[in-house]
Protein backbone atom coordinates (compact mmCIF):
# COMPACT_ATOMS: atom_id res chain seq x y z
CA UNK A 1 0.00 0.00 0.00
CA UNK A 2 1.28 3.14 -0.91
CA UNK A 3 2.10 5.86 2.15
CA UNK A 4 -0.64 8.46 2.19
CA UNK A 5 0.47 11.73 3.72
CA UNK A 6 -1.99 13.37 6.56
CA UNK A 7 -2.49 17.50 4.98
CA UNK A 8 -3.80 18.38 8.41
CA UNK A 9 -2.42 17.45 11.95
CA UNK A 10 -4.95 15.81 13.93
CA UNK A 11 -4.48 14.20 17.68
CA UNK A 12 -2.66 11.31 17.71
CA UNK A 13 -2.20 8.26 20.25
CA UNK A 14 -0.09 5.51 20.86
CA UNK A 15 -1.95 2.02 21.24
CA UNK A 16 -0.97 -1.32 22.21
CA UNK A 17 -2.49 -2.59 18.81
CA UNK A 18 -5.40 -5.76 19.94
CA UNK A 19 -4.40 -9.46 19.28
CA UNK A 20 -7.54 -9.90 16.73
CA UNK A 21 -5.46 -7.32 14.72
CA UNK A 22 -2.69 -9.74 14.44
CA UNK A 23 -0.25 -6.63 13.54
CA UNK A 24 3.36 -7.55 12.50
CA UNK A 25 6.50 -5.80 11.40
CA UNK A 26 8.88 -6.31 9.32
CA UNK A 27 12.27 -3.89 9.07
CA UNK A 28 14.30 -3.43 6.11
CA UNK A 29 17.78 -1.25 6.36
CA UNK A 30 20.03 -0.59 2.70
CA UNK A 31 22.72 -2.76 4.00
CA UNK A 32 20.79 -5.49 5.99
CA UNK A 33 18.71 -8.57 5.96
CA UNK A 34 15.04 -8.18 6.95
CA UNK A 35 14.08 -8.70 10.58
CA UNK A 36 11.09 -9.42 11.89
CA UNK A 37 10.01 -8.07 14.98
CA UNK A 38 7.08 -7.52 17.61
CA UNK A 39 4.99 -4.60 17.76
CA UNK A 40 4.66 -2.90 21.07
CA UNK A 41 2.73 0.49 20.60
CA UNK A 42 1.79 2.31 17.21
CA UNK A 43 0.47 5.51 15.90
CA UNK A 44 -0.23 7.58 12.67
CA UNK A 45 3.50 9.31 13.56
CA UNK A 46 5.73 6.13 15.01
CA UNK A 47 5.59 2.62 16.60
CA UNK A 48 7.81 0.94 19.22
CA UNK A 49 9.38 -2.34 18.17
CA UNK A 50 11.10 -4.98 20.20
CA UNK A 51 13.55 -7.32 18.66
CA UNK A 52 15.09 -10.39 19.74
CA UNK A 53 18.58 -9.96 21.15
CA UNK A 54 20.19 -12.64 19.33
CA UNK A 55 18.94 -11.36 15.80
CA UNK A 56 18.39 -7.32 16.45
CA UNK A 57 20.01 -4.86 13.81
CA UNK A 58 22.45 -2.17 15.28
CA UNK A 59 21.33 0.88 14.65
CA UNK A 60 22.27 4.34 15.52
CA UNK A 61 20.16 7.14 16.30
CA UNK A 62 18.96 9.14 13.87
CA UNK A 63 19.35 6.01 11.13
CA UNK A 64 16.46 5.43 8.55
CA UNK A 65 14.86 2.23 8.17
CA UNK A 66 11.63 1.07 6.21
CA UNK A 67 8.86 -0.67 8.22
CA UNK A 68 6.94 -3.22 6.55
CA UNK A 69 3.27 -3.67 8.77
CA UNK A 70 1.27 -6.26 7.82
CA UNK A 71 -2.53 -7.62 9.34
CA UNK A 72 -5.28 -9.49 8.13
CA UNK A 73 -7.70 -6.66 8.40
CA UNK A 74 -5.12 -4.64 5.83
CA UNK A 75 -5.70 -4.65 2.13
CA UNK A 76 -2.48 -4.45 1.46
CA UNK A 77 0.81 -4.29 3.64
CA UNK A 78 1.90 -0.75 4.73
CA UNK A 79 5.69 0.51 4.08
CA UNK A 80 6.83 3.45 5.70
CA UNK A 81 9.99 5.16 5.78
CA UNK A 82 11.14 5.83 9.68
CA UNK A 83 14.23 6.97 11.70
CA UNK A 84 15.46 5.63 15.11
CA UNK A 85 14.53 8.02 18.16
CA UNK A 86 15.41 5.69 20.77
CA UNK A 87 16.92 2.60 21.93
CA UNK A 88 16.21 0.52 25.20
CA UNK A 89 18.23 -2.83 26.17
CA UNK A 90 16.06 -5.04 27.68
CA UNK A 91 16.83 -8.77 29.41
CA UNK A 92 15.98 -10.71 26.47
CA UNK A 93 14.58 -7.85 23.81
CA UNK A 94 15.93 -4.52 22.11
CA UNK A 95 13.10 -2.12 21.91
CA UNK A 96 13.14 0.58 19.25
CA UNK A 97 11.54 3.24 19.02
CA UNK A 98 11.14 4.98 15.57
CA UNK A 99 9.51 8.11 14.22
CA UNK A 100 7.52 8.22 10.46
CA UNK A 101 9.50 10.26 8.25
CA UNK A 102 5.61 11.59 7.46
CA UNK A 103 2.44 10.54 9.03
CA UNK A 104 0.00 8.29 7.73
CA UNK A 105 -3.46 8.88 6.51
CA UNK A 106 -5.86 7.40 8.70
CA UNK A 107 -8.74 7.64 5.95
CA UNK A 108 -9.35 3.73 5.87
CA UNK A 109 -10.94 3.10 9.16
CA UNK A 110 -8.70 -0.76 8.95
CA UNK A 111 -5.63 1.72 9.50
CA UNK A 112 -7.83 3.86 11.87
CA UNK A 113 -8.25 0.94 14.05
CA UNK A 114 -4.78 -0.52 14.23
CA UNK A 115 -3.06 3.07 14.20
CA UNK A 116 -5.50 5.25 17.08
CA UNK A 117 -6.65 3.96 19.80
CA UNK A 118 -9.92 5.59 19.66
CA UNK A 119 -10.87 3.54 16.56
CA UNK A 120 -13.41 4.58 14.21
CA UNK A 121 -15.47 7.07 14.68
CA UNK A 122 -18.93 6.52 15.97
CA UNK A 123 -21.95 8.14 15.65
CA UNK A 124 -25.55 7.91 17.37
CA UNK A 125 -28.67 8.11 15.91
CA UNK A 126 -30.72 11.08 16.07
CA UNK A 127 -33.31 11.14 19.20
CA UNK A 128 -36.40 10.81 16.07
CA UNK A 129 -34.30 8.13 14.69
CA UNK A 130 -34.90 4.44 15.95
CA UNK A 131 -32.74 2.04 14.20
CA UNK A 132 -33.97 -1.98 14.64
CA UNK A 133 -31.07 -4.51 14.90
CA UNK A 134 -32.51 -8.05 14.14
CA UNK A 135 -29.96 -10.78 15.24
CA UNK A 136 -30.10 -13.74 13.21
CA UNK A 137 -28.61 -16.65 16.10
CA UNK A 138 -27.38 -20.15 14.91
CA UNK A 139 -27.28 -22.09 18.53
CA UNK A 140 -25.10 -25.14 19.65
CA UNK A 141 -27.75 -27.30 18.37
CA UNK A 142 -28.01 -25.55 15.11
CA UNK A 143 -31.10 -24.32 15.65
CA UNK A 144 -31.80 -20.83 14.74
CA UNK A 145 -33.54 -17.97 16.67
CA UNK A 146 -34.42 -14.26 15.61
CA UNK A 147 -34.03 -11.62 18.02
CA UNK A 148 -34.12 -7.88 18.43
CA UNK A 149 -31.96 -4.84 19.77
CA UNK A 150 -31.72 -1.04 19.39
CA UNK A 151 -28.92 0.61 17.45
CA UNK A 152 -27.08 3.06 20.42
CA UNK A 153 -24.19 4.15 17.93
CA UNK A 154 -22.22 2.59 15.06
CA UNK A 155 -19.20 2.94 13.44
CA UNK A 156 -17.31 1.53 10.28
CA UNK A 157 -15.86 -1.32 12.40
CA UNK A 158 -18.90 -2.03 14.48
CA UNK A 159 -21.97 -1.47 16.44
CA UNK A 160 -23.54 -0.82 19.80
CA UNK A 161 -26.66 -2.43 20.75
CA UNK A 162 -28.81 -2.16 23.55
CA UNK A 163 -31.53 -5.38 24.64
CA UNK A 164 -33.42 -6.91 27.57
CA UNK A 165 -32.07 -9.24 29.95
CA UNK A 166 -34.13 -11.56 28.65
CA UNK A 167 -32.62 -11.67 25.05
CA UNK A 168 -29.21 -11.67 26.54
CA UNK A 169 -30.08 -15.28 28.20
CA UNK A 170 -30.31 -16.50 24.20
CA UNK A 171 -26.96 -14.97 23.65
CA UNK A 172 -24.93 -15.95 27.19
CA UNK A 173 -23.21 -18.97 24.98
CA UNK A 174 -23.20 -16.67 21.39
CA UNK A 175 -20.40 -15.15 20.37
CA UNK A 176 -20.78 -15.02 16.20
CA UNK A 177 -24.10 -13.30 15.10
CA UNK A 178 -26.12 -12.26 12.18
CA UNK A 179 -27.03 -9.00 12.28
CA UNK A 180 -29.44 -7.10 9.84
CA UNK A 181 -30.44 -3.13 10.23
CA UNK A 182 -31.84 -0.47 7.84
CA UNK A 183 -29.66 3.27 8.24
CA UNK A 184 -31.90 6.16 7.71
CA UNK A 185 -31.11 7.41 4.12
CA UNK A 186 -29.88 4.20 3.15
CA UNK A 187 -31.84 2.38 0.40
CA UNK A 188 -30.19 -0.79 1.33
CA UNK A 189 -30.33 -3.44 4.35
CA UNK A 190 -26.78 -3.94 5.95
CA UNK A 191 -26.68 -7.49 6.51
CA UNK A 192 -22.95 -8.23 8.22
CA UNK A 193 -21.55 -11.18 10.59
CA UNK A 194 -20.30 -9.75 13.94
CA UNK A 195 -18.35 -10.81 17.16
CA UNK A 196 -20.25 -9.97 20.65
CA UNK A 197 -16.86 -8.08 22.07
CA UNK A 198 -18.30 -6.93 25.02
CA UNK A 199 -21.33 -7.03 26.85
CA UNK A 200 -22.29 -4.62 30.06
CA UNK A 201 -25.12 -4.85 32.21
CA UNK A 202 -27.21 -2.03 33.08
CA UNK A 203 -30.09 -0.80 34.65
CA UNK A 204 -32.82 -3.08 33.06
CA UNK A 205 -30.89 -3.36 30.42
CA UNK A 206 -27.72 -4.98 28.78
CA UNK A 207 -25.63 -3.08 26.44
CA UNK A 208 -23.42 -5.00 23.69
CA UNK A 209 -20.35 -3.93 21.46
CA UNK A 210 -20.17 -5.93 18.47
CA UNK A 211 -17.41 -6.13 16.23
CA UNK A 212 -17.72 -6.60 12.26
CA UNK A 213 -16.07 -9.44 11.00
CA UNK A 214 -14.40 -7.79 7.49
CA UNK A 215 -13.82 -11.48 6.16
CA UNK A 216 -16.83 -13.67 6.54
CA UNK A 217 -19.02 -10.83 6.15
CA UNK A 218 -20.38 -10.55 2.11
CA UNK A 219 -19.61 -7.32 -0.01
CA UNK A 220 -18.24 -5.76 3.21
CA UNK A 221 -16.47 -3.03 1.48
CA UNK A 222 -19.78 -2.02 0.15
CA UNK A 223 -21.87 -2.32 3.28
CA UNK A 224 -19.17 -0.30 5.22
CA UNK A 225 -19.20 2.72 2.93
CA UNK A 226 -22.57 3.25 3.49
CA UNK A 227 -22.26 2.84 7.27
CA UNK A 228 -19.46 5.70 6.73
CA UNK A 229 -21.63 7.44 4.60
CA UNK A 230 -23.93 7.74 7.69
CA UNK A 231 -21.44 8.40 10.65
CA UNK A 232 -20.07 10.98 8.50
CA UNK A 233 -23.72 12.30 8.08
CA UNK A 234 -24.53 12.30 11.87
CA UNK A 235 -21.17 14.00 12.48
CA UNK A 236 -21.39 17.02 10.20
CA UNK A 237 -25.59 17.37 12.40
CA UNK A 238 -23.47 17.42 15.10
CA UNK A 239 -20.80 19.76 14.30
CA UNK A 240 -23.83 22.10 12.81
CA UNK A 241 -25.51 21.88 16.44
CA UNK A 242 -22.23 22.76 18.21
CA UNK A 243 -21.69 25.70 15.83
CA UNK A 244 -25.31 26.70 16.49
CA UNK A 245 -25.03 27.03 20.20
CA UNK A 246 -21.85 28.44 20.34
CA UNK A 247 -22.47 31.34 17.95
CA UNK A 248 -25.90 31.69 20.78
CA UNK A 249 -23.33 33.16 22.89
CA UNK A 250 -21.89 35.64 20.66
CA UNK A 251 -19.29 35.40 18.06
CA UNK A 252 -16.55 35.68 20.76
CA UNK A 253 -17.66 32.94 22.45
CA UNK A 254 -17.67 31.01 19.39
CA UNK A 255 -14.28 31.31 18.40
CA UNK A 256 -12.75 30.73 21.86
CA UNK A 257 -14.07 27.39 21.94
CA UNK A 258 -13.10 26.71 18.53
CA UNK A 259 -8.90 27.80 19.35
CA UNK A 260 -9.66 26.07 22.61
CA UNK A 261 -10.35 23.00 20.94
CA UNK A 262 -7.25 23.45 18.50
CA UNK A 263 -5.06 24.14 21.51
CA UNK A 264 -5.88 20.48 23.41
CA UNK A 265 -5.69 18.95 19.86
CA UNK A 266 -1.96 20.06 19.89
CA UNK A 267 -1.01 18.12 22.73
CA UNK A 268 -0.76 14.99 20.54
CA UNK A 269 2.75 15.55 19.46
CA UNK A 270 4.66 16.26 22.38
CA UNK A 271 3.21 13.67 24.19
CA UNK A 272 4.36 11.21 21.14
CA UNK A 273 8.55 13.12 21.60
CA UNK A 274 8.08 13.13 25.45
CA UNK A 275 7.30 9.44 25.76
CA UNK A 276 10.06 8.60 23.32
CA UNK A 277 12.54 9.77 25.03
CA UNK A 278 11.44 8.40 28.89
CA UNK A 279 12.44 4.89 29.06
CA UNK A 280 10.76 3.13 31.45
CA UNK A 281 13.08 0.10 31.88
CA UNK A 282 15.85 2.14 33.37
CA UNK A 283 13.81 4.59 35.11
CA UNK A 284 13.51 3.46 39.00
CA UNK A 285 9.32 4.89 38.64
CA UNK A 286 8.76 3.21 35.39
CA UNK A 287 8.67 6.56 34.16
CA UNK A 288 6.08 8.32 36.43
CA UNK A 289 7.40 11.41 37.81
CA UNK A 290 7.77 11.63 41.95
CA UNK A 291 8.78 14.58 42.70
CA UNK A 292 9.89 13.84 46.15
CA UNK A 293 12.56 11.87 45.02
CA UNK A 294 16.06 14.17 44.34
CA UNK A 295 16.99 11.38 40.90
CA UNK A 296 13.58 12.39 39.61
CA UNK A 297 14.40 16.27 40.07
CA UNK A 298 17.66 16.26 38.53
CA UNK A 299 17.17 13.63 35.91
CA UNK A 300 18.01 14.83 32.70
CA UNK A 301 14.04 14.32 31.06
CA UNK A 302 12.95 16.07 33.97
CA UNK A 303 10.87 18.43 32.27
CA UNK A 304 9.30 16.13 29.48
CA UNK A 305 8.47 13.29 32.29
CA UNK A 306 7.24 16.18 34.96
CA UNK A 307 4.95 17.55 31.72
CA UNK A 308 4.05 13.63 30.26
CA UNK A 309 2.78 13.14 34.15
CA UNK A 310 0.14 15.94 33.99
CA UNK A 311 -2.95 16.00 32.47
CA UNK A 312 -1.97 17.89 29.07
CA UNK A 313 0.67 14.85 28.94
CA UNK A 314 -1.77 12.10 29.59
CA UNK A 315 -4.13 12.44 27.20
CA UNK A 316 -6.64 14.63 29.29
CA UNK A 317 -6.40 18.03 28.73
CA UNK A 318 -9.86 18.60 28.29
CA UNK A 319 -10.56 19.50 31.40
CA UNK A 320 -8.08 22.07 32.07
CA UNK A 321 -8.72 25.55 31.89
CA UNK A 322 -7.85 28.17 29.41
CA UNK A 323 -4.84 29.82 31.82
CA UNK A 324 -3.44 26.32 32.58
CA UNK A 325 -3.77 24.85 28.48
CA UNK A 326 -1.12 27.77 27.70
CA UNK A 327 1.10 27.27 30.64
CA UNK A 328 1.36 23.37 29.43
CA UNK A 329 1.87 24.01 25.69
CA UNK A 330 4.24 26.73 26.58
CA UNK A 331 6.60 23.78 28.39
CA UNK A 332 5.71 21.97 25.59
CA UNK A 333 6.85 24.24 22.89
CA UNK A 334 10.09 24.27 24.93
CA UNK A 335 11.14 20.97 24.92
CA UNK A 336 9.94 19.97 21.80
CA UNK A 337 12.11 23.20 20.59
CA UNK A 338 15.48 21.06 21.41
CA UNK A 339 14.66 18.49 19.20
CA UNK A 340 16.31 19.03 15.95
CA UNK A 341 17.59 21.93 17.51
CA UNK A 342 19.79 22.69 14.24
CA UNK A 343 16.77 23.22 11.68
CA UNK A 344 15.52 26.14 10.07
CA UNK A 345 12.20 26.83 12.04
CA UNK A 346 11.24 29.08 9.67
CA UNK A 347 11.22 26.93 6.47
CA UNK A 348 12.02 23.44 7.32
CA UNK A 349 9.00 21.16 6.68
CA UNK A 350 9.79 18.07 9.11
CA UNK A 351 7.43 17.48 11.98
CA UNK A 352 8.76 19.25 15.19
CA UNK A 353 9.53 22.43 13.23
CA UNK A 354 5.60 22.36 11.50
CA UNK A 355 4.25 21.83 15.19
CA UNK A 356 6.70 24.29 16.76
CA UNK A 357 5.17 26.96 14.07
CA UNK A 358 1.54 26.03 14.24
CA UNK A 359 1.92 25.79 17.85
CA UNK A 360 3.25 29.12 18.02
CA UNK A 361 0.84 30.81 15.75
CA UNK A 362 -2.35 29.47 17.90
CA UNK A 363 -0.63 30.47 21.26
CA UNK A 364 -0.42 33.98 19.45
CA UNK A 365 -3.92 34.10 18.43
CA UNK A 366 -5.41 32.39 21.66
CA UNK A 367 -4.03 35.27 23.65
CA UNK A 368 -5.17 37.86 20.99
CA UNK A 369 -8.54 36.89 21.06
CA UNK A 370 -8.37 36.53 24.60
CA UNK A 371 -7.02 40.34 24.90
CA UNK A 372 -9.94 41.62 23.13
CA UNK A 373 -12.22 39.60 25.66
CA UNK A 374 -10.72 41.44 28.49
Amino acid sequence: MALEIAKDRRAVYRTVPEPDDALEVELKTPTGKPVRGEVADVSSIGAGVLFNREVAPALAMGESATLLFTSPILAKPIEVRAELVARTELETSRRYAFRFVQELLLGDPRLHRIFNRRGASRASPRGDEFIEVRLRVLGPDHSQALLVARCRDISATGIGLETDIGTDKALKAIELVEVSFDLPGSNATQTLLARIADRRLTEGAVLYGLRFDTEKSQDFSGQQDDIIAYVMRRQREEDAQLRIGARSQGSSAYHSRQIRHWLIESFAYPRWVAAARIDPQSCPHGGCFDDSDPRCRHCSKEIECRWLNTPSGSADASGLCADELIDALDIAVGFVGHHDAHHDRQVCDCQTCSWLRDTRHLLKRYRKQSAKMV
